[in-house]
């Protein structure tokens, strides 16, 4: 098995999920991030049609997209989601994903291709969706892409599994890959950006006793599902309004297929 193989077994093994490990941050960054690519797909006239949602994980964002009206084909070399849904397919390659070339209405990839650290196999992923896709249609992407080199050391950006590249790099490889950036729009950090909403719920009574007390005796589907209702209470606000926006290096970057 290979290092990223192992690297996000475990992280699903430890945590439930691929994403933050503290799960106070997951619980309601998950959700928000639902939400705005929600209202974001809601914003423009995409076909519900076929999706391909890449690196697709434990399946949030496959089951979004199924609930809008789309076909999906979840992919993910190391996780298989467990969705049952006959218009859900899941491929662990590009060869098992069972659409025909440029037949995909939409591409979602969520902090997925910012873990591609070496370019050339970036460009061949980017190279293999653009074949999947209709001529004109969307890709989003929800990826950290840096204003400056500076805000690598500012944020601490730095670890082995991603590359933190700049804005100014994605749009030298999308361009390059035929992908023309249409729109990039900076997305909350709790870390570095938070939302209203996620200040306000970070400091809720609820968050605070689970931070103190992270195995609390209830079984994690219990309280996984507790939390989202907590933590969805608080997503309404968190959509009116990003906190600095300016300083945030996540972004959902909205491109079309030339």
């Amino acid at each position: 098995m290979n290092d990223s193989a192992d690297f996000w077994k475990q992280r699903l093994h430890n945590h439930g999920h691929t994403g933050w490990a503290d799960q106070v941050i997951y619980t309601f960054d998950q959700q928000e991030r639902l939400a705005r690519i929600e209202a974001a797909v809601n914003e423009s006239p995409i076909q519900r049609g076929s999706a391909i949602d890449f690196g697709c994980g434990t399946g949030d964002f496959s089951k979004l997209l199924l609930s809008m009206g789309f076909t999906v084909c979840g992919y993910d070399p190391y996780v298989r989601p467990l969705i049952k849904s006959g218009t859900f397919a899941y491929a662990d390659s590009f060869h098992k994903i069972n659409l025909a070339s440029h037949s995909a209405d939409f591409v979602l990839a969520v902090t997925a291709l910012d873990h591609i650290i070496d370019e050339r196999e970036l460009f061949a992923v980017l190279s293999t969706l653009h074949a999947y896709l209709k001529p004109g249609a969307s890709f989003y992407m929800l990826e950290y892409a840096l204003d400056s080199t500076t805000e690598r050391e500012r944020f601490g950006m730095k670890n082995s599994y991603q590359s933190f590249r700049l804005l100014s790099e994605w749009r030298d490889i999308l361009g390059k890959s035929l992908f023309r950036v249409e729109d990039v729009t900076p997305m909350p950090h709790p870390l570095i950006s938070p939302s209203l909403g996620y200040t306000a719920y970070s400091r809720s009574y609820l968050a605070r006793i689970r931070r103190r007390c992270p195995r609390l005796p209830l079984a994690r589907v219990w309280q996984d599902t507790i939390f989202k209702w907590h933590a969805n209470a608080f997503i309404e606000r968190s959509l009116r309004v990003l906190g600095d926006s300016t300083n945030s290096p996540l972004k959902l970057i909205r491109l079309q297929a030339e």
